[in-house]
């Protein structure tokens, strides 16, 4: 196991046992992705429940973490362009409580720095 690995998992463990946790922002998955598939594996692994969180910011290498969130109202997804897999994860996760989705892009110099 290495230091993502790791990480991943403890992470992905953390979602679940901390009930005061509302707001959830993943700014990156790393540059290279190297973090990517040890998250995809934690959360098939763990298939966490967090259900209190109810804001989630999150880049698209992290969409399947949608599928474990069904109470979200708040989704903002940072620097990316929806993807048919995003969309599939929206799907999955039956998100039928979200009222707000906004899409953030780097170059949106109003907006990114004062949401992340």
């Amino acid at each position: 196991m290495d230091g993502a690995d790791g990480v991943m998992g403890f992470f992905v463990n953390c979602l679940t046992t901390l009930a005061n946790l509302h707001t959830l922002e993943i700014v990156s998955m790393g540059e290279d992705g190297r973090c990517v598939q040890p998250f995809v594996t934690a959360l098939k692994k763990t298939k966490p429940q967090p259900r209190q969180v109810r804001t989630l910011v999150l880049p698209l290498t992290a969409h399947l973490l949608l599928r474990y969130c069904p109470n979200v109202e708040d989704l903002t997804c940072c620097a990316m362009k929806p993807s048919e897999a995003f969309v599939e994860s929206l799907v999955a996760g039956r998100l039928s409580r979200v009222t707000k989705f906004s899409i953030l892009y780097p170059g949106d110099k109003d907006i990114w720095p004062s949401r992340i």
